[in-house]
């Protein structure tokens, strides 16, 4: 199993569970992701559909507190449409939201955040998970 798994989509339907997107980042743009420089990972899509980007890392151990921190933007206004970033929960099975914005301008950096420290958001294998994900409308 790999230490870090992250994957986007675009999907008609919001996921229930917490498997793998259908694309795959890239190397480069694992890197990109990984700095906060300015450079994205984009992803488009139609109106209707959900655009997401999901996040897996394997951690040693179950009891260590999760803290997140995705610096983003979005060419479709949070304010227009929220933004949301969820964990998934080991224990009851079901993503749960950590944080969201519904102000930002389009094209504006703007942070979600997320901190907890039960446990149950490991799963069995020591995995988190957590997603990004908004409502693609037309404005």
């Amino acid at each position: 199993m790999p230490e870090h798994l992250y994957t986007r989509e675009e999907n008609e339907n919001l996921p229930s569970n917490k498997s793998d997107l259908s694309v795959v980042y890239t190397t480069i743009e694992e890197n990109d992701v990984s700095k906060n420089d300015g450079v994205r990972v984009g992803l488009t899509g139609e109106e209707g559909n959900y655009l997401l980007h999901q996040f897996k890392k394997l951690h040693n151990n179950r009891r260590d507190r999760i803290k997140i921190k995705v610096n983003l933007q979005s060419s479709l206004a949070p304010s227009l449409s929220t933004v949301y970033l969820q964990i998934w929960n080991g224990q009851t099975n079901s993503w749960e939201t950590l944080d969201s914005n519904n102000k930002a301008d389009a094209n504006v950096d703007f942070s979600l955040f997320g901190d907890v420290s039960d446990t149950s958001y490991y799963d069995f294998n020591n995995e988190v998970a957590i997603r990004v994900y908004q409502y693609a409308i037309t404005t």
